[in-house]
Order: C-alpha cells, then structure tokens, then sequence
C-alpha cells in the first residue's frame, strides 16, 4: 500500500502549483550529527525555526 500521508494526489499536485505560482519556499534548518539531542530538544520546545526533518 502507498500513498500520501497529508492528502490525497491531487492535493499535494494542487500545493504544489500554489508554491510555484506565490514563491513559497520551504525553511529548513539542518544540525551536526554531533548536536543531534540540543537539535531535537530545539525541535520539540518549539525554538526551532523549521521542523527538522533530517540532522546532518
């Protein structure tokens, strides 16, 4: 089974549309592997400015 966990098909192709066509661009904030925990404390405290999704 496969599919998208925050819509269906079209509304992620409908978001999609909208970033390109109002120049929305995603905010991402990466981390040292060796600062994983302060990162992930950032994170859930909600001092983060963007959601991490992946510490590098």
């Amino acid at each position: 089974m496969h599919g998208h966990p925050s819509g269906t098909a079209l509304d992620v192709e409908e978001t999609l549309r909208f970033a390109a066509l109002t120049g929305v661009r995603p905010m991402i904030e990466t981390s040292p592997l060796d600062e994983v925990e302060a990162a992930y404390d950032r994170m859930l405290s909600g001092d983060a400015r963007a959601l991490l999704g992946k510490i590098s």
